[in-house]
Formats: structure tokens, C-alpha cells, sequence
């Protein structure tokens, strides 16, 4: 699948939506000819290899573990329709359309502060 401007990606710093596409030098990525500005890395370029996985649609990234709307994601469905969900821990069912923050499980870890020493 072709990556396009507006596409989500995640990566190790969480997920973020493709900015701009840029060719580029060769020796400036190292084998890599095209770079991408997300929003979640605004002041550099990265390259394809960076990505985890990426999506025209934000549901396809989001992982068991993850937090949306600052709750704990622990299971995904479909629905006859063929529209994915994800369930939440207060038991809400959360469509594409009701996604509004996401922090993505590795986000958490670091910004994690471990009382009585190290994990």
C-alpha cells in the first residue's frame, strides 16, 4: 500500500498523521529516497523504515494496551457491517469516528515514574 499525505503511522514516539512527503539525497537517510514529516516528529524528516506499521485509518494501529479517550483499550470486534471496533475499559464500544486522543502503550512506559526503584 502506497503511503500518502494524511495516512497515520505508528511509530516507537506513538502514532501521528503524515504531514508531507519529501524526496531526498540518498546519503541523507542512508538507502532511503523519500522521507515523511508526521506530527508527532515536527521538526525532522524520518524515514519508512521508522514506521511500526501505518494506515489510512487510525483504528488499524491502535493495539490492546493502548490508551483512546484516556481509557485502557483491551479488545477489538467487528461489526456486521464490517466497521471495526475497539472496547474500552468502562465498556464503551469506540468507533474510527469517536477516536479522539490515543497514547499509545509505549508513550505510557515512558512517561512512567516507578515509586521504590527501577522495572
Amino acid at each position: 500500500m502506497k503511503i500518502e499525505v494524511g495516512d497515520f503511522v505508528r511509530t516507537k514516539k506513538g502514532i501521528g498523521k503524515i504531514l508531507e512527503i519529501k524526496t531526498v539525497q540518498p546519503k541523507m537517510y542512508g538507502k532511503h529516497d523519500v522521507a515523511y514529516l508526521i506530527n508527532v516528529c515536527l521538526k525532522m524528516y524520518i524515514s519508512k523504515t521508522v514506521f511500526i506499521k501505518h494506515s489510512k485509518d487510525i483504528i488499524d494501529l491502535i493495539e490492546v494496551g493502548d490508551y483512546v479517550n484516556g481509557e485502557h483499550v483491551y479488545k477489538f470486534g467487528q461489526a456486521k457491517n464490517g466497521q471495526k471496533w475497539i472496547h474500552i475499559l468502562s465498556g464503551y464500544l469506540l468507533y474510527n469516528k469517536d477516536i479522539t486522543t490515543v497514547v499509545t502503550k509505549e508513550q505510557m512506559r515512558n512517561m512512567q515514574y516507578v515509586v521504590g526503584g527501577e522495572q
